[in-house]
């Protein structure tokens, strides 16, 4: 318990440097703290040995599991030309909801967002900690809501461009064992820049520390600590918001149909 100890403090030290500084300017800011629940489905299925198609679902509450403020549907085709290289371009549908005292607009009404995205990741392993690095960028038409004296509600282009680290520590697993518990630390950090964002500047950071179980190579579960840190895309009387939310995060991963290894003869 004491090794595991010492590798996850090296991994959040390690994580931690690519936590923005946004502490440095909090004078000129607004604050909201919330307190949240974070659950995802992930589903994949092979079309062959380097195809298959994605599907994640997401409902993000406030608090925990009383008030919906975000639905997620992300699709997309992946590629896997190695097995520690992973590609995958797709399409993203959002609903926000109103919650907090600082609404994503200032209308505090409904708005969707459609984006279109390209991803790369890469795994590897460092003894037996395992390491996934992941890149995203998104195109993203943002809802905006009808202000007064309009009927209709337009969309602003922005892009985002994402990088992920997640860390994966078995506890206890032997060689070849497909069901084992498992810690995990990850830290995500989102940029958003183009002509429509007023300041080239950082959008959010997810950090996360989770525990989980490998029921197979097919099925995972984890659970855990979610902490975001996002700023507002608008200002309220000059000032930026700053949003603190926290919570419970649950993920289940699940592969409908794995490849079948070739069987000598």
């Amino acid at each position: 318990m004491l090794q595991i100890t010492k590798k996850m403090a090296t991994l959040a030290t390690y994580c931690s440097i690519l936590t923005p500084l946004t502490g440095t300017a909090q004078s000129g800011k607004l604050h909201d703290y919330n307190s949240i629940g974070w659950y995802q489905l992930n589903l994949t299925t092979n079309l062959g040995p380097k195809w298959g198609l994605h599907v994640d679902y997401n409902q993000r509450y406030e608090p925990l599991q009383k008030e919906l403020f975000q639905r997620l549907i992300r699709t997309g085709v992946n590629f896997k030309p190695f097995s520690a290289w992973h590609f995958r371009t797709g399409y993203t549908w959002v609903e926000n909801i109103p919650y907090g005292n600082f609404p994503s607009n200032s209308e505090g009404l409904k708005s969707n967002e459609h984006r279109l995205y390209q991803m790369i990741a890469y795994k590897h392993l460092a003894g037996n900690i395992e390491f996934r690095h992941r890149v995203m960028t998104e195109q993203r038409w943002l809802e905006r809501t009808p202000t007064a004296g309009s009927k209709n509600s337009s969309y602003l282009y922005a892009n985002r461009v994402r990088y992920q680290l997640k860390t994966q520590l078995p506890i206890k697993r032997k060689a070849d064992q497909q069901r084992y518990p498992f810690v995990q630390l990850q830290n995500e950090l989102m940029v958003a820049y183009g002509k429509n964002v007023p300041d080239n500047h950082f959008d959010q950071n997810r950090v996360s520390l989770l525990a989980g179980y490998h029921f197979s190579k097919q099925l995972q579960l984890e659970a855990g600590i979610i902490h975001i840190r996002q700023l507002l895309q608008r200002k309220i009387n000059d000032q930026s918001v700053l949003l603190h939310n926290t919570g419970l995060q649950i993920n289940l991963y699940a592969q409908l149909n794995p490849t079948k290894k070739a069987t000598a003869k």
